[in-house]
C-alpha cells in the first residue's frame, strides 16, 4: 500500500477503558474537514454539510452516553448536566 513511504500518524490509546460506563465525545476541531488534496467537489459537500463551521471552530462528530439511546434523551441528558 505505502511501500517505501513514510507515513506519520497519531496512534490513540483507549483511555476510556478502565471505566465501567464512560461517556464519550468526538469532537473535530477546526473549520476544514477535509484533506489537502480533496477535489472541488469533495470540498463542497463537506462545506453544505456544516455551514456554521468556519465561525463556530469545532464539531460534535459523535457522542456515547450511558442509556442514551436517541437524539431526543440525549437532549434531555444535556440539559439537565
Amino acid at each position: 500500500m505505502f511501500v517505501g513511504v513514510s507515513v506519520l500518524y497519531i496512534k490513540l490509546e483507549n483511555v476510556s477503558k478502565r471505566f465501567q460506563h464512560p461517556c464519550v465525545m468526538d469532537i473535530k476541531v477546526g473549520p476544514i474537514t477535509y484533506d489537502h488534496e480533496a477535489d472541488n467537489d469533495k470540498i463542497a459537500r463537506e462545506k453544505a454539510k456544516s455551514p456554521a463551521l468556519p465561525q463556530v471552530g469545532f464539531q460534535i462528530v459523535g457522542i456515547r452516553v450511558r442509556g442514551v439511546f436517541n437524539y431526543d434523551t440525549l437532549l434531555l441528558f444535556l440539559w439537565n448536566i
